[in-house]
C-alpha cells in the first residue's frame, strides 16, 4: 500500500514538474484531485461585472468590484481577498499573485490561495509585479519622482530606486526574482521619452539604461534568454545593456503579445475604415517572420506556447508561428479571456466560463 501510494506521487510529481515548480504540490494535488472526483460547476455567477481575469497556474481569478476571487479547474472559489477601488489590478507568476489598486495605497501579495502579507504604503501605487519565486516590486509616487521597491517574500524590503520625473508604467521581475526592470515615460524639452531600467538585486547595480524619444512605453517583459523584451507604441525592442535590438511596426499596433522567448506578434491598423488588420509576428532577434491580414478586429493577442490566441470578441483563434489556424472557440459576449493549463476561461458581464483546449 506505502509502496503504490509513494509510486504514485513520484509518478505524479516527474509528470507535472514544471506546474509543481510554478505552482507547488499542495495546490498542483488539491486541483487534481478535484477534477478526478467532482463535476465542474462552470459557468460560475460572478458577484459583480468582472473588471479583470488573470491565470494563477492553472485556475483562474477575476477581479470584480475591488475583490479577487480564484476559483480552482472545476469552479470551486478557492480564496477571496477585497482591497477595494474601481482600478483594481492583479498580476501573477506561477503560485503568486499580487493585488493592488492604482492609486491606492494597499497591496496584498498571496500564495495559492493563502494571504502572506498586506503592505500599507505612505505613496499611490503606479504599477505592481510579481515573480514566480515570490518576490513583488512595486512603484508609487513621490512627488515628481517613482521609487521602486523590491521585497522578498515575507514583505521585507531587499531593494529600493527612485527616478526622478518619470512615471512608472510597468514593472518585470525575473523568474528568480533577482533582477528587475523598470519602464515608464518623462518629457525632455516638451517631447515624450520612455525609460528603461534593468537592476541586478544582489549588486544594486543598473544594467541596463535605455532611454526612447517620442515613444510611448507599453511594456518591459524579462526573456526566457536573459535579455529584456520591450513594446511601445511604434516598435519592439531586445535588450540586454550590450546592444538593442528594434523593430519598427508600420502602424501602432491595437494589440501585441510578448511570447517567453522574447518573440513579439502585433496587429497593427485601423480595423473600423480598413476593416482588416495586419498580423505580424518577430524574432527573438526582431527580424519579421510572418504576416497576415485578418478580417475581424482584434481585442487581445495572447501567447500559448509556440502558438498565438486572438480575441476577437465573440471568439478565439489559435493559430501557429506562420499563422495558420490550429483551432477557434466560441466565447460569446467575451469580455476578457486567459489560458490556465489547459483551458481557455473567459468572462461575460455576469459568468466565468471555462472551455477545454486541445
Amino acid at each position: 500500500m506505502l509502496l503504490a501510494l509513494a509510486a504514485a506521487l513520484v509518478f505524479i510529481a516527474y509528470t507535472y514538474r514544471y506546474e509543481i515548480a510554478s505552482q507547488g504540490l499542495g495546490v498542483l494535488v488539491a486541483d487534481q484531485f478535484a477534477l478526478l472526483t467532482k463535476t465542474s460547476a462552470y459557468p460560475v455567477l460572478l458577484p459583480d461585472e468582472p473588471t479583470e481575469l488573470i491565470a494563477v497556474g492553472r485556475r483562474p481569478a477575476v477581479v470584480a468590484g475591488g475583490t479577487l476571487y480564484m476559483y480552482n479547474p472545476v469552479g470551486e472559489k478557492k480564496a477571496e481577498d477585497r482591497i477595494g477601488g474601481q482600478s483594481t489590478l492583479a498580476a501573477a507568476a506561477g503560485n503568486y499573485l499580487i493585488l493592488y489598486t492604482r492609486g491606492g495605497y494597499d497591496v496584498h501579495v498571496l500564495s495559492g490561495d493563502t494571504e502572506l502579507y498586506r503592505l500599507h504604503l505612505d505613496n499611490a501605487v503606479q504599477a505592481a509585479c510579481i515573480s514566480r519565486s515570490g518576490y513583488a516590486a512595486v512603484a508609487t509616487a513621490e512627488g515628481s519622482a517613482s521609487a521602486v521597491t523590491v521585497y522578498d517574500r515575507s514583505g521585507r524590503e531587499e531593494f529600493r530606486w527612485s527616478s526622478p520625473g518619470c512615471v512608472v508604467i510597468s514593472l518585470a521581475l525575473d523568474q528568480k526574482g533577482a533582477r528587475v526592470a523598470v519602464g515608464g515615460v518623462s518629457t525632455e524639452d516638451g517631447t515624450l521619452c520612455s525609460e528603461i531600467h534593468a537592476f541586478s538585486l544582489s549588486a544594486s547595480r543598473e544594467t541596463i539604461s535605455e532611454t526612447l524619444t517620442d515613444e510611448l512605453l507599453l511594456e518591459v517583459r524579462w526573456r526566457s534568454d536573459g535579455d529584456l523584451a520591450a513594446v511601445t507604441d511604434r516598435a519592439g525592442y531586445a535588450l540586454n545593456g550590450k546592444k538593442t535590438l528594434r523593430a519598427e511596426f508600420d502602424a501602432q499596433p491595437t494589440a501585441y503579445a510578448i511570447f517567453e522567448d522574447g518573440a513579439i506578434a502585433a496587429a497593427a491598423g485601423d480595423y473600423l475604415s480598413a476593416h482588416e488588420v495586419r498580423l505580424l509576428r518577430y524574432s527573438p532577434a526582431m527580424k519579421e517572420t510572418e504576416t497576415f491580414l485578418f478580417d475581424q478586429n482584434v481585442l487581445r493577442l495572447l501567447p500559448f506556447g509556440s502558438d498565438l490566441l486572438i480575441f476577437t470578441g465573440e471568439r478565439v483563434l489559435r493559430v501557429t508561428e506562420t499563422f495558420d489556424r490550429s483551432a477557434l472557440y466560441e466565447t460569446t459576449g467575451a469580455l476578457q479571456i486567459v489560458p490556465a493549463g489547459k483551458t481557455l476561461y473567459y468572462t461575460t458581464v455576469s459568468r466565468l466560463e471555462g472551455i477545454l483546449m486541445h
